[in-house]
C-alpha cells in the first residue's frame, strides 16, 4: 500500500465499499506526476492528488468526464463519488476500465502494460489509424459547450516556455555543462516566436501519451482514454508530440495519412512546435524532480537532456 495510514484514509472515503466487500483489497499502483493511484478490488479505480495543483486538475477531470462521454468514440473515466478524505484531500473514484496501457513508457509506472511493438505490423497499423481518429475527434469539441476549460493561445503558450527557460536556468543550468546551456538557449531562441506559435486553439487531451490509452487485446481496439486533468484549449501539437514521443515515427506517418489537416491544422508550424515539445521533454522531468524532490525524474531528465542538446 505505500504509506501505512492510505488505508484508514480511504476506507473512511469510501465507506459504502463495505457494501460491496467486507475488506475490499487495495493496491498502490502507481504514483505519477500529479496522482497517487489505488486499484479497488480489481474493480474501482482511486486517484488521491498529490498538491494542490493537482488536486484543482483533479476537480476539472470530474466535471468533464460525463460531458466527454459518447463525445468521443472510446470510453472514458465515469467518476461515481468523490469529495474529503479525512485528511481534507479532495479524490475521486471511478470504475476501471479494462484493458493495458499500450507504451513504450516503463518508467514509475506499475500498471500492466504493453509495447505497441508486441502487436503485428497490421495491428499496430489498426491501432495508429484509431489513435489518429481519436485525436481527430478531440480536436472537434467546441470550445463554447464546456466553461470554465483554461484556455491558452500561442502568446500565453510562449509566455509560458519563457518563464519555463527562466526557471531552467534558476535551478537546471547549475546540473549540465555550459554549452548544453547554450543550446538549450538557442532552441528556445529559435522556436518562441509569433508566427510558429499562430494556431487556433483546439481542445487537448493535454497528456495524450500512451501511458494514458488503454488497449483491449482481444478486441484488438482501444478501451479507454484516461487521466483528463491536463486538458485545455491550446495547441493540438501538444497532443501529437506526446504521442510521437511514446510511439516513434512509425506512428506519426500513420497518423499524418489518417488525420484531417484542415482540422487539426497540421502544417509546418504545427511540425516545428511538436519537434520542440520533444526535445524539451528531459527539462520538464528535471525542474519536475527538482520541485518534487525525486532524484530519479532529475537523473531520467538529464540524461535526455544529455542526449539531445549535449555536444
Amino acid at each position: 500500500m505505500g504509506n501505512p495510514s492510505d488505508f484508514s484514509i480511504i476506507k473512511n472515503f469510501v465507506e459504502f465499499l463495505t457494501e460491496i466487500s467486507a475488506a475490499p483489497k487495495i493496491i498502490n499502483t502507481a504514483e505519477g506526476w500529479n496522482n497517487r493511484i489505488y486499484q479497488i478490488d480489481d474493480e474501482y479505480i482511486l486517484k488521491t492528488p498529490l498538491n494542490r495543483e493537482a488536486e484543482r486538475q483533479l476537480n476539472l477531470e470530474v466535471r468533464i468526464s460525463g460531458f466527454l462521454s459518447g463525445r468521443i468514440s472510446v470510453p472514458v473515466p465515469l467518476f461515481i463519488h468523490y469529495g474529503e478524505m479525512e485528511n481534507g484531500t479532495f479524490a475521486a473514484l471511478y470504475r476501471k476500465l479494462n484493458g493495458v496501457n499500450i507504451t513504450n513508457t516503463v518508467y514509475g509506472r506499475n500498471e500492466e502494460r504493453i509495447a505497441p511493438s508486441e502487436l503485428d505490423i497490421a495491428e499496430r497499423t489498426d491501432f495508429y489509424r484509431r489513435i489518429a481518429g481519436v485525436a481527430w475527434e478531440i480536436g472537434l469539441i467546441d470550445p463554447f459547450m464546456i466553461p470554465g476549460i483554461p484556455r491558452r493561445g500561442g502568446m500565453e503558450l510562449m509566455k509560458h516556455y519563457m518563464d519555463l527557460l527562466h526557471t531552467a536556468r534558476d535551478k537546471l543550468f547549475g546540473l549540465i555543462d555550459g554549452n548544453t546551456g547554450k543550446a538549450i538557449e538557442k532552441e528556445f531562441a529559435h522556436i518562441l516566436k509569433p508566427e510558429l506559435f499562430s494556431f487556433v486553439p483546439q481542445f487537448i487531451h493535454g497528456d495524450l501519451g500512451g501511458w494514458n490509452v488503454l488497449y483491449d487485446v482481444k478486441k484488438r481496439d482501444v478501451s479507454g482514454l484516461i487521466d483528463w486533468g491536463n486538458c485545455s484549449f491550446s495547441d493540438p501539437a501538444l497532443d501529437y508530440s506526446e504521442l510521437v514521443y511514446d510511439y516513434g515515427q512509425e506512428f506519426s506517418g500513420i497518423f499524418l495519412k489518417n488525420t484531417n489537416n484542415t482540422v487539426l491544422e497540421i502544417n509546418s508550424r504545427f511540425m516545428r512546435r511538436s519537434e520542440f515539445y520533444i526535445r524539451i521533454s528531459g527539462i520538464i522531468d528535471v525542474l519536475y524532480g527538482i520541485e518534487n524532490d525525486s532524484t530519479s525524474y532529475v537523473k531520467k531528465g538529464l540524461e535526455d537532456i544529455e542526449k539531445k542538446f549535449g555536444t
